[in-house]
This record gives structure tokens, C-alpha cells and sequence, in this order.
């Protein structure tokens, strides 16, 4: 953690549920799973010795899959996320957030349409709120 500043890579897999609307209101589910590969930069502001407030950028490559032969997408994100950090030890450290603000972009193809037939969707916004809680762990190499 020179100068208060970090760099490293990112890996994220995320599973959850799709929720599907069709013309007679019934409501259907699918499993998905998002998994994310990127870099991230921070920069720490220590209170103490142990306790400080994190700032984090990423960006990255994201794919979603969703089984059963529906749309498969992929883009890119980035998020920034405001958090705190605890070092229970100098070299590691928890962290915990409430939310981002985020940018996702992901190109839908389907297994039953033309190749040049797509769907993209755009995302820009922020969600706070303890529904968004979100603990990590961070090693330290070079501290």
C-alpha cells in the first residue's frame, strides 16, 4: 500500500435468479451466474493504525450465462465503491461497502435468432442501501 494507493486484479462470480414477465403476467425464474475479470485501483484514507475509509475503481470484462439455452451476453463495467477497511494484521485487510455507483454494458445473443441479431443493454446508476452489503478480503504484498 504505497503512498496510501493500490493496484491489483479482480475476480467476481456472482449466481441469482431472472425474473421472466410474459403477456399473461406469469412470472418465471431463471438460474444465472455473472463472473467479472478486471483491474482495480484504491486509494486508502487511514483514521488510524488499523481503521481507514477505501475509495475503489474497477473495470473490467463481464459475461453473463444463463442455462437452459437462453441468451448468453457479454460487455464490459466499471464501478466505483466507497468503503471502510479494517487490518486486523498489517498485511490483510477486511473491507465492507453499502453500494456503487456502476456502468454495465452487456451484448445478448441467442442460441434460436440470426447472428447479427442482438440485444444490448446499458446501465448506469448508483444502489446504496444494506441490501447491497458486500465484505472482501485484501492482501497487502507490498506493505
Amino acid at each position: 500500500m504505497a503512498d496510501n494507493a493500490a493496484l491489483g486484479l479482480k475476480i467476481s462470480l456472482t449466481a441469482s435468479r431472472l425474473a421472466k414477465i410474459d403477456g399473461s403476467t406469469t412470472v418465471t425464474s431463471k438460474a444465472a451466474t455473472l463472473l467479472r475479470v478486471g483491474a482495480f485501483g484504491q486509494y486508502y484514507h487511514m483514521l488510524s493504525e488499523q481503521f481507514g475509509v477505501v475509495g475503489t475503481v474497477d473495470v473490467g470484462y463481464q459475461r453473463q450465462f444463463v442455462p437452459a439455452g437462453d441468451a448468453t451476453g457479454s460487455g464490459v463495467y466499471a464501478a466505483l465503491t466507497p468503503s471502510i477497511i479494517f487490518l486486523p494484521v498489517p498485511k490483510f485487510g477486511i473491507t465492507a461497502s453499502v453500494g456503487s455507483i456502476g456502468y454495465d454494458r452487456l451484448s445478448f445473443t441467442s442460441p434460436g435468432q440470426p447472428d447479427n441479431i442482438a440485444i444490448k443493454k446499458t446501465t448506469f446508476g448508483a444502489v446504496f442501501g444494506l441490501a447491497q452489503l458486500l465484505f472482501g478480503g485484501t492482501y497487502f504484498i507490498g506493505r
